[in-house]
C-alpha cells in the first residue's frame, strides 16, 4: 500500500528529529472539537482555514503530550502567533497545503524546537536574491533549473525551521540574509553561520543542529537547540 502524503512526511520528519523528540503528521482536520476551553476562546474570532489549522495543532500537541507521557495542556498563540509553550515542555508546528506537522520534547533536553513544511516543488527564481546569499546561490551555480529550484526551497525551509527554533530564546525577527547555510550533507545535516550578533550570542552556550531534506512535491526542514550539558 502507498503512503499517503502526510504518512511520508511523517516518515521524513522522524529522520530529522533527535530520539527525545515526539512527532506526528496529519492532513487537516474538519474538526474543532478537540480544543480545549482556553483555546476555544482564544480562536473564536478566526477565520475557517486558521480555525482548522489550529484546532488539527493543538490535538496533535495534546497526542504528542501523551506519547511524552505528560498530562494534556492547552497551547495558546502568542501576539506574533508564536505557540505558547507549557513549562516542561518545547515544540514546533507547521502547516502547508492541507497538511500539519507537529513536534515536541521535554524542556530538560532542549532548550528549543523549529520545524518547517513547504508544499511545493521549489523556489521561484525571483525570490532567490531575497532569500538566498551570494555564498549560497554559488553552491547552486552549474545545477540544472529545476534542481536547483529544490535545493533553493531547502534552504527556505531550513531558514524558517531555524528562525522558528531561535525566536523563543531571542523575541527576535531574523532575516533570510541572517543565516548562511551549506548543501546538506548524506545526513541531511545542513552546517551554517549566524550573521547576527545578538542571536549567536543568545546561542553560543548551546548546541544547535540542522536538518532537511526535499523531494520533487515538498521540503521539510528541523532545528533543535540541546540544554547545556
Amino acid at each position: 500500500m502507498v503512503d499517503s502524503v502526510a504518512e511520508q512526511i511523517g516518515k521524513r520528519l522522524k529522520e530529522l528529529m533527535p530520539s527525545q523528540v515526539a512527532s506526528q503528521v496529519v492532513e487537516v482536520s474538519k474538526n474543532i472539537d478537540g480544543l480545549l476551553p482556553e483555546e476555544r476562546q482564544q480562536s473564536a474570532s478566526y477565520g475557517d482555514k486558521r480555525l482548522l489549522e489550529f484546532a488539527t495543532t493543538r490535538v496533535l500537541l495534546r497526542n504528542l503530550m501523551k506519547d511524552l507521557g505528560l498530562k494534556a495542556q492547552p497551547v495558546l498563540s502568542g501576539k506574533n502567533r508564536e505557540p505558547l509553550w507549557p513549562n516542561d515542555v518545547v515544540g514546533s508546528i507547521s502547516h502547508s497545503g492541507g497538511v500539519v506537522m507537529a513536534t515536541l520534547s521535554e524542556s530538560c533536553h532542549h532548550r528549543a524546537l523549529g520545524i518547517d513544511l513547504e508544499m511545493r516543488k521549489g523556489l521561484d527564481r525571483k525570490l532567490f536574491e531575497k532569500i538566498l546569499l551570494p555564498e549560497e546561490e554559488a553552491l547552486l551555480f552549474g545545477i540544472e533549473e529545476t534542481e536547483k529550484s529544490r535545493l533553493a526551497l531547502l534552504f527556505f525551509s531550513a531558514k524558517e525551521a531555524f528562525y522558528k527554533a531561535q525566536f523563543p530564546m531571542t523575541g527576535l525577527f531574523l532575516g533570510f540574509h541572517a543565516l548562511q547555510l551549506s548543501l546538506p550533507d548524506s545526513d541531511s545535516n545542513l552546517s551554517f553561520i549566524i550573521h547576527n550578533e545578538q542571536v549567536k550570542e543568545n546561542l553560543r552556550p548551546f548546541s544547535t543542529q540542522i536538518k532537511a531534506q526535499s523531494t520533487d512535491n515538498f521540503a521539510i526542514a528541523s532545528c533543535w537547540i540541546d540544554q547545556p550539558l
